[in-house]
């Protein structure tokens, strides 16, 4: 737990991550400006590995749509699924 003290804090057992460091040590001060991402966040292996096989211009495209678009599209995207899954079972029937 953290107390303020004439402008600075006081730790008191608080839980440690895997790094050593406290949730504390991590948290900006009040009013201080906001780290930066490059600076937040190293990239992840993995994660940088994904991305290159993921078009991020249709994610970005379907972002800019408001919500009622993309309800729209889910809900067409449905009715899709379940044409496909009745003729599908229609197909199996023939043969």
């Amino acid at each position: 737990m953290l107390r303020r003290r004439a402008g600075e804090f006081v730790k008191r057992s608080l839980p440690r991550t895997v790094e050593g460091h406290t949730v504390a040590e991590a948290a900006p001060a009040p009013g201080a400006a906001p780290p930066s991402r490059a600076a937040e966040f190293e990239p992840d292996p993995v994660i940088e590995a994904y991305k290159r096989h993921v078009d991020r211009t249709l994610l970005r495209q379907n972002l800019r749509r408001s919500v009622t678009e993309r309800v729209a599209n889910l809900m067409a995207l449905q009715r899709l699924a379940v044409e496909a899954r009745r003729a599908g079972r229609a197909c199996g029937r023939d043969r």
